[in-house]
């Protein structure tokens, strides 16, 4: 039992999103799931997962025309979603959508 509580204490994500070429890549992303449990956590989480997808998906390289900056935004909002869905965790989401995602009623 102890060995399941602590392999679920440190989630990790390997994301697989489709690139701008048409290529697939990688993301491992490590967090604490604890972190999740609070907004403030949650947040800091949020700020470091769009961090990493930025990066992977090239929004860090400014010389590049109008088209590949369209690209690198699907890429980044694509990544994000799958990334949010998959950690499935509501101060995530609330982090990302600014709202919950829990149906009241």
């Amino acid at each position: 039992m102890k060995t399941i509580i602590c392999a679920l204490a440190v989630a990790g994500l390997a994301i697989t999103p489709v690139a701008q070429a048409g290529e697939s890549f990688q993301i491992d992303f490590k967090y604490d799931a604890s972190d999740l449990n609070t907004t403030d956590g949650a947040s800091a989480v949020y700020k470091r997962l769009q961090k990493d997808i930025r990066r992977a998906c090239g929004a860090d390289n400014s010389h590049r025309g109008l088209a590949a900056e369209r690209m690198t935004k699907a890429c980044v909002e694509t990544t994000t979603e799958d990334a949010i869905k998959q950690i499935n965790s509501e101060p995530l989401s609330v982090a990302h959508y600014g709202v919950s995602t829990e149906q009241v009623g």
